[in-house]
Order: structure tokens, then C-alpha cells, then sequence
């Protein structure tokens, strides 16, 4: 359980090179765009503080609402690789 009185680092960002790429992330969201973190970081979270026990992270999905271009070539900019699901059913 998370202690209100001290916060604590999302599972997600307690690994100290995980934590900076994503600050890094962060800071190059260009202007009026929001980008969400979705499936399984926010999954692998929620089972962390009710069991206490970490799940594998193989990547982090994300819902950009905005300027979606320009933060996919910013990402691109610093090294990350960009994909999209490409199923019959899921996009």
C-alpha cells in the first residue's frame, strides 16, 4: 500500500535508468498534447502494491492525445523505436 505521507515512485519508475528515460520522455511531449501510459505498466502497478511482487516490463503502451506527430518524431529523435499494433482487430 502506498504511504500518502511519503509518496513513492510508480513500480514503473523505482529503476533508476527506467527513470530517467522516461523524464526524458516527459520533457519532450510537445505543447497541449497529453500522452497516457496504458496496459500493461499500469497493470504491472496495480499488482505491485496490492502483492508486493514485480511483473516483467517488456515495453510501455501509450494513448497520445494531440500532437501525436511531433511526439512520435521527437521519441524517434532520441532513439525510441515506435510501433503500432497491426491486427486484424486492434489498431
Amino acid at each position: 500500500m502506498i504511504n500518502l505521507s511519503k509518496p513513492e515512485l510508480p513500480i514503473f519508475m523505482q529503476d533508476e535508468v527506467t527513470n530517467k528515460i522516461l523524464k526524458e520522455v516527459i520533457s519532450i511531449i510537445p505543447k497541449g498534447t497529453n500522452v497516457y501510459l496504458v496496459g500493461g505498466a499500469v497493470r504491472n502497478s496495480v499488482y505491485y502494491s496490492l502483492f508486493g511482487e514485480k511483473m516483467r516490463q517488456r515495453d510501455y503502451d501509450i494513448l497520445v492525445i494531440g500532437d501525436s506527430p511531433s511526439f512520435v518524431q521527437n521519441v524517434r529523435s532520441i532513439g525510441f523505436i515506435y510501433g503500432r499494433i497491426r491486427r486484424k482487430r486492434q489498431v
